[in-house]
């Protein structure tokens, strides 16, 4: 087998002491040796295992473009990414249950998984004689086609996931440091196949954490 997997990595300084590159590669994973051998694995007679000799290799793309500034001085920065990819011949499970519902597990190859995701953190710092505050957020959203199998009924789940992470760090003189902070996650998955239910999470999660440097 031959393959070529290219990566190029591109980095530009701005006049504004910012950096914009952009990347893109690609890579190949090899099935493992259990995934490929057509042998019964029945060490578990309730769910057994057979691989498929006829597995492809896994063939990966992905591509990014990013922007990142910081200012040492004021301490204010700025970053922005995307990432998308694609994968062609990945590996998914397939289950299939009989009727005393003993479970039989092999593997397919699959096309169309394919991912999108976009980062943006910032952060305001104001300084005085007495005091720094800082001020942040961080926002991160991704989607993701996946497709696999229900019993040899293939299905796609399409998964979207939203982050959203504000901070606030207030410092006196030389003593002491608080950073309250809040964390909200939203998880929704839409699935083609009628024997599948729409999921949605969403995650709430607070912090709190304090630096004390005095005395010394």
């Amino acid at each position: 087998q031959f393959f070529l997997t290219p990566q190029v990595y591109v980095n530009h300084k701005l006049p504004n002491k910012a950096t914009l590159y952009l990347s893109y590669g690609s890579y190949v994973r090899q099935p493992s040796i259990s995934q490929l051998l057509p042998v019964t694995d029945n060490t578990n007679p309730l769910h057994e295992y057979i691989g498929n000799p006829d597995l492809k290799p896994s063939q990966y793309n992905y591509f990014s473009v990013g922007y990142y500034y910081y200012d040492f001085k004021s301490g204010n920065s700025v970053w922005i990414s995307a990432n998308a990819g694609n994968q062609k011949n990945d590996i998914a499970t397939v289950t299939t249950y009989d009727e005393q519902l003993r479970q039989l597990t092999t593997y397919r190859n699959v096309s169309g998984n394919r991912n999108f995701s976009a980062n943006i953190d910032l952060s305001k710092t104001k300084k005085d004689k007495d005091y720094h505050w800082q001020i942040g957020i961080g926002t991160y959203a991704r989607m993701n086609d996946a497709h696999s199998f229900v019993n040899v009924v293939p299905y796609t789940n399409k998964g979207n996931n939203i982050m959203l992470r504000p901070s606030i760090t207030y410092g006196y003189k030389e003593l002491f440091e608080v950073t309250p902070s809040f964390h909200y996650n939203l998880q929704y998955s839409k699935y083609d196949i009628a024997s599948l239910n729409d999921r949605q999470n969403n995650n709430y999660n607070a912090g709190f954490s304090a630096t004390l440097y005095w005395p010394s």
